[in-house]
C-alpha cells in the first residue's frame, strides 16, 4: 500500500456555500427572535408600568398607589399602536378619571410634559370643550318619563320615578 504525502485540502465552494448560508440562517433566526419580540411589545408597556397606566386609564387609584410602591414610574411614556409619548396622566385625562388625574398630580406628574398629541393639560382642555359641547346637545332632547327605577351615577340611594300621567294614561291623555 503506498502512502501519498500529506497535501493541503482547501474546502470545496460546496462547503464554502453551507457554511455561508448556514451563517445567515442563524443572522436571521436572531435577528427574528428579536424584531418579533419587540414588535409584539411594542404597544405595551412593561410588567409593573403597564399595569400601572391601566389602573390609571381606568380610575383605580388603590392599585396605582401599590405599583408605584412596586417602582411604576410616574412620567414614564409608553408606545401604543406604533406612536409613542403616552403618559398615565394622558391616559387618565382622555378617559376623564378625575381621581387618577388627581393622584398622579399629586405624586409629581407633569401635565406640561409633551407628548405625541400634545400634553395633558392640553388634552384636559380638549375633553372640557368636547364635554360642554355634548351637555349642549343633551340639552336639547327633553327626558323620557320612566316608571322604572333610577340608580343615581353618585352612589345614592336609587329613587323611583314615575311619568306624571301614571303607568296606564295613553300618551295624549290630559
Amino acid at each position: 500500500m503506498e502512502v501519498l504525502p500529506h497535501t493541503k485540502s482547501r474546502p470545496s465552494k460546496t462547503t464554502w456555500r453551507v457554511f455561508a448560508a448556514l451563517l445567515l440562517l442563524s443572522a436571521g433566526l436572531i435577528l427574528g427572535f428579536v424584531t418579533r419580540g419587540w414588535l409584539e411589545n411594542l404597544d405595551k408597556p412593561r410588567g409593573v408600568q403597564r399595569e400601572f397606566v391601566e389602573a390609571a386609564r381606568i380610575g383605580n387609584v388603590n392599585r396605582l398607589e401599590q405599583l408605584y410602591k412596586q417602582g411604576a414610574k410616574i412620567d414614564c411614556e409608553w408606545v401604543s399602536g406604533g406612536v409613542s409619548g403616552f403618559t398615565a396622566l394622558s391616559d387618565s385625562v382622555d378617559s376623564l378619571q378625575v381621581d387618577s388625574v388627581r393622584w398622579l398630580l399629586e405624586h409629581g406628574a407633569d401635565p406640561d410634559d409633551v407628548i405625541s398629541d400634545g400634553t395633558p393639560r392640553g388634552g384636559a382642555r380638549y375633553n372640557q370643550k368636547k364635554a360642554q359641547e355634548i351637555v349642549l346637545l343633551m340639552q336639547q332632547y327633553p327626558p323620557k318619563q320612566r316608571d322604572e327605577q333610577v340608580v343615581p351615577s353618585d352612589g345614592q340611594k336609587p329613587s323611583s320615578h314615575a311619568s306624571p300621567a301614571g303607568p296606564t294614561a295613553p300618551a295624549d291623555a290630559h
